[in-house]
């Protein structure tokens, strides 16, 4: 009886939440390719939906990198969303390298060995069709 009276509680919180929420249909009208520190698009509550198509637009072009690419004050990121989540892994990481070469003046072994000793990855999603992992290097060790 207990369990049945908590089911209902959990449900009738979630269904409350969940009916609360706003859906924003959110398609940029402009891109960049380096996420830097900027005003938002868009404004979200906590558990709101987004649906959008811009990490798989044209905004991410080959040249500049076919994969996002982000930063904040600490980190230069990239990111790799994929299956299987290996091959997630490595488009990460494959663009952090690229990254480092193209706009920071590496070389590739250079960029790799650094990279490998300094470097991170946080996998970010395994839950939808496709695996996501956030590759992180820090700018602290980036040339000035």
């Amino acid at each position: 009886m207990f369990k049945k009276i908590f089911l209902f509680f959990v449900l009738t919180i979630c269904v409350t939440f969940v009916t609360e929420a706003e859906i924003h249909r959110f398609k940029p009208s402009t891109g960049t390719q380096t996420y830097a520190v900027r005003e938002p698009v868009l404004r979200v509550k906590p558990g709101d939906i987004i649906e959008t198509n811009t990490m798989f637009s044209n905004y991410f072009t080959e040249a500049d990198g076919a994969w996002p690419r982000l930063e904040n004050d600490e980190y230069i990121m990239a990111a790799g969303s994929v299956r299987p989540l290996m091959d997630a892994f490595r488009i990460a990481h494959v663009e952090i390298v690229k990254w480092l070469e193209s706009d920071y003046g590496f070389d590739r072994w250079e960029a790799l060995q650094v990279f490998s000793q300094v470097g991170s990855a946080r996998v970010a999603n395994v839950v939808d069709p496709n695996y996501t992992v956030v590759a992180k290097f820090p700018k602290k060790y980036l040339p000035k």
